[in-house]
Parts: C-alpha cells; structure tokens; sequence
C-alpha cells in the first residue's frame, strides 16, 4: 500500500467520530456525562460541547503531528512499516473516541472491557513498532539521552518494544478476569511500569 493510500484511508478514520459526534449531537442533552467511574456509571457532567474536544485531543491530532509536524526522513528508514503504525494507532485512538462518545450519548459505559482491550491494543501497537521509529523529537522515548545519542534511542526502542507489547497483552488479559473497579489500577499501574522500565534502561545504558 502506498504512502498516499495510507494517507487518505489515516484522514477517513480521523473523520469517523467527528461524523458519528455530529450525528448524536443533536439528540444529546445540555449537561452530558465527561467522566466515568471503574463501573461505567458517570461521576461528572458538563457542556456537550466539551465532547468535541475528544477527537480533537486524540485521533485528529495524532495524524497532525504524523502527517505534518514529522519530517519526510523519519519514515525514509521503514516507510511501509512505519506508515501502517501511523494508520492503526489513530484507527484505535478513533475508536476508542467512538466507544466514548457512544457511552456519553447512552448515559453510561456499556461493556467497559471494550475500552481496556482497545488501549492494551493500541500499546502492542506500539510495542511492535517501536524498534523502527527513528530519532526525533515527537513520538517514541523522548529522554534526555535518547535524544542527544542515537545509538541509546536505537538501543531503549529495541528493548522497549517487546517490554509494551507484553504490557498491552497483559492489560488485554486482565480485562478478562480483573473486575472492573480494580482494571484502572491495573492500567495505570502497567503504563507506569513500562514508562520506569524504559527509563531505568535507558541510564543503565548511558
């Protein structure tokens, strides 16, 4: 698949939960529900209007930063490989905008595993491709050390990789068994382990 194939399917899935807020918006009532608990249930409320900012936030400006702000060399080292890690991440960002909104427009969350496995997704997503993302100052590692070496940005993105590929798996498999007040824990404590883990490696190295 072509770079501009890539673009044009990138722009089509950014569109989708701007074209599916617009067609709940009219039926939404003035104060809508902008945050959930563990259970689903809304624990705060606020303008509709608010919910624009949710594929503003996520899908849209991810493919900005991928489409606009990354230099053409970043993807001149693996373009296929890289171009479909643009494409799937923001096609997970959108849907996981979508599940949100739906929830939003139902007054609650329906079937919250669906949320962990689309981030525990978008994390093997990531994992995979993170020993090809070369050098620069946007996406991936950004320490002081992997930006001013680039061997120790080659060297913590391989070690990364596998590390956030087990990380999503482990998320995706404890929304199977975990119930869902302890899952946030278990989420946010597996994103800060990885997060310590790539950290700790990285100054071991340097």
């Amino acid at each position: 698949m072509s770079k501009s194939n890539v673009s044009q399917l990138l722009w089509i899935t950014v569109a989708i939960p701007f074209l599916y807020l617009a067609y709940v918006y009219p039926t939404l009532p003035e104060e809508v529900p902008i945050r959930f608990g563990p259970d689903g249930q809304p624990v705060a409320y606020g303008p509709k209007a608010m919910l624009w900012l949710l594929p503003i936030a996520g899908p849209l400006l991810m493919a900005v930063i991928y489409s606009f702000v990354l230099p053409e060399a970043t993807f001149s080292r693996r373009p296929r490989k890289l171009w479909w890690m643009v494409l799937l991440t923001t096609a997970l960002l959108s849907a996981l905008m979508v599940y949100i909104i739906q929830g939003t427009s139902r007054g609650q969350l329906i079937n919250i595993q669906v949320m962990f496995f689309i981030i525990g997704g978008l994390l093997i997503v990531i994992g995979n491709f993170m020993p090809v993302i070369p050098p620069n100052r946007w996406i991936g590692i950004r320490l002081p050390i992997t930006l001013r070496d680039d061997e120790a940005w080659w060297r913590v993105h391989r070690f990364s990789g596998p590390l956030w590929v087990m990380g999503g798996a482990l998320i995706i498999a404890a929304s199977l068994f975990v119930s869902e007040a302890v899952m946030p824990f278990v989420l946010v404590g597996t994103v800060l382990t990885l997060a310590v883990g790539s950290t700790v490696y990285a100054y071991r190295i340097s």
